[in-house]
C-alpha cells in the first residue's frame, strides 16, 4: 500500500469517527426527543391532598419512575395491609445481634383483588393462601426471587392496562437495549476486521461506535413513553407526592392522625415512609390496626400491674398538676409507696393504647428486612 494511500485511510477513518460522534449524539438526542419524551401536559396544581385516581399504592412508584423496585413491591404489601387482607406482626425479640422478624397472616383472601396483589400475595406466600395461613417475612427470600419476572410484569401491564403506556415500559428498554447492543456487535467486529486489513485508524472509528452503542444503551432505560393521559396521571400523582413530602405545610397533623395509616402505602411507594413515620410519631398517631407490635403479648410490653401501675402514676402527676384540685371517692386503698417521677402522659397514652411513637421502630425494622428481600427487583440488566 502506498503512502498516499495510507494516508488518504487515515483521514477516512478519522472523519468517520467524527461523524459516528458528533452524528450519532445527535441522532439519539433526536430519537429520545421524538420517541421516548413525555407529551407535554397544562397546568397541573402544585399539590393535591387525595389519590388523583384508583391506581393501587404498588403501581404509583412504578407510573412515575418507569421502573419495578422493591418500593413498589412493600407498597403493595401494605396496602394489602390497609385493605384487611393482611396482618403484619413483629416477632418477639430475638438473642442479642440477630434480626427482627415479621410474620403475616392472610386474614381474608377475597380482599386480594387486582393481578399485582395477587402476584405479590403467591410470591410471599408460595401460592394463592387461605384464610389463617402464616409466613415469616425471613423465609420467603428465594421464594421472591423467583417471582421477580411476574411481578413486573404485572407492575408493567396494569400501567398498560389504564392506558398509561401503549406497551410495558419493559419491553420498550428491551427493544432499544437489542439496538444499542447489535451496535456495539457491529462496532468491534467491523473495527477488528477494518483494523487488520486496511489501517489500524480504523480502531478509531470502532471506539466512536462503541461510545455510541453505550450512550443508547443507557439512553434505552428512558425510551418508555406515556400517552397523553398517562403524562396527566404522571403529573397529578406528582402533585400528591408534594403534599406528602410537605405535609406539615398543609395539614395540622396532630389533628388529621389518619392520614398516616391511610397514606402510609403512598409515602412508601414514594420513598418518603421513614419521613412519613417521623412526622406523625412525634404528632401521637395511633398504629394502624393491621400492624401488631406485639406489646399486648404476654411476656411483652406491660401487664395487667403494669398498667395499674401506670394509670396511678398519671393519676399521681395529674393530681399535682391540677393543684390538687381532683377528689377521689374516699375509699380505702392500700398506701402504696410510689416513686416521685415524671410522667409523659401522652407518652403513656401512646404505650397503652398503641401510639405510634412505640412502633416507629418495628416499622423501620420492617422496611429494613423487606427491603432487603424485595431488593431482587432492583436488578434490571435491560
Amino acid at each position: 500500500m502506498s503512502d498516499e494511500t495510507r494516508a488518504l485511510l487515515h483521514l477516512v477513518f478519522i472523519l468517520l469517527m467524527l461523524l459516528v460522534l458528533v452524528g450519532g449524539s445527535v441522532a439519539i438526542l433526536l430519537l429520545w426527543w421524538l420517541r421516548g419524551r413525555d407529551p407535554h401536559v397544562g397546568p397541573v396544581a402544585s399539590y393535591l391532598s387525595e389519590p388523583p385516581d384508583d391506581l393501587s399504592p404498588g403501581v404509583v412508584g412504578t407510573l412515575l419512575d418507569e421502573h419495578a423496585d422493591h418500593h413498589d413491591v412493600l407498597a403493595a404489601l401494605l396496602g394489602l395491609g390497609r385493605s384487611g387482607a393482611l396482618r403484619i406482626a413483629l416477632l418477639p425479640a430475638p438473642e442479642r445481634g440477630q434480626r427482627s422478624d415479621y410474620e403475616l397472616t392472610m386474614l381474608d383472601p377475597s380482599r386480594v383483588t387486582g393481578d399485582l396483589d395477587r402476584t405479590v400475595v403467591e410470591a410471599v406466600f408460595g401460592g394463592m393462601p387461605d384464610t389463617g395461613s402464616v409466613v415469616r417475612l425471613s423465609e420467603i427470600g428465594n421464594r421472591f426471587a423467583a417471582a421477580v419476572p411476574r411481578i413486573r410484569s404485572a407492575l408493567y401491564q396494569e400501567l398498560v392496562d389504564h392506558e398509561y403506556f401503549l406497551r410495558s415500559p419493559e419491553e420498550t428498554r428491551r427493544r432499544w437495549s437489542i439496538v444499542a447492543q447489535t451496535g456495539l456487535a457491529i462496532s468491534i467486529v467491523g473495527g477488528i476486521v477494518l483494523g487488520m486489513t486496511l489501517d489500524p485508524f480504523a480502531y478509531l472509528a470502532m471506539a466512536a461506535g462503541i461510545v455510541e452503542s453505550l450512550i443508547l444503551w443507557r439512553v434505552s432505560r428512558s425510551m418508555p413513553r406515556k400517552t397523553l393521559a398517562g403524562a396527566e396521571a404522571a403529573a397529578r400523582w406528582r402533585a400528591f407526592r408534594t403534599y406528602l413530602k410537605d405535609i406539615r405545610n398543609y395539614e395540622q397533623v396532630e389533628e388529621t392522625q389518619s392520614l398516616f395509616d391511610r397514606y402510609l402505602p403512598y409515602a412508601v411507594a414514594f420513598g418518603l415512609e421513614r419521613a412519613w413515620v417521623r412526622t406523625f410519631a412525634a404528632a401521637h398517631a395511633p398504629t394502624p390496626s393491621w400492624f401488631d407490635t406485639g406489646a399486648d403479648r404476654s411476656g411483652s410490653g406491660f401487664d395487667f400491674g403494669d398498667i395499674l401501675i401506670t394509670a396511678m402514676q398519671l393519676g399521681h402527676v395529674t393530681g399535682h398538676q391540677s393543684g390538687g384540685s381532683v377528689n377521689l371517692p374516699d375509699v380505702d386503698l392500700p398506701n402504696v409507696s410510689l416513686p416521685d417521677v415524671n410522667v409523659d402522659p401522652q407518652a403513656m397514652a401512646d404505650v397503652v393504647g398503641g401510639g405510634l411513637q412505640g412502633a416507629s421502630d418495628a416499622l423501620g425494622g420492617l422496611f429494613d428486612l423487606a427491603g432487603s428481600i424485595f431488593d431482587a427487583i432492583d436488578i434490571d440488566f435491560d
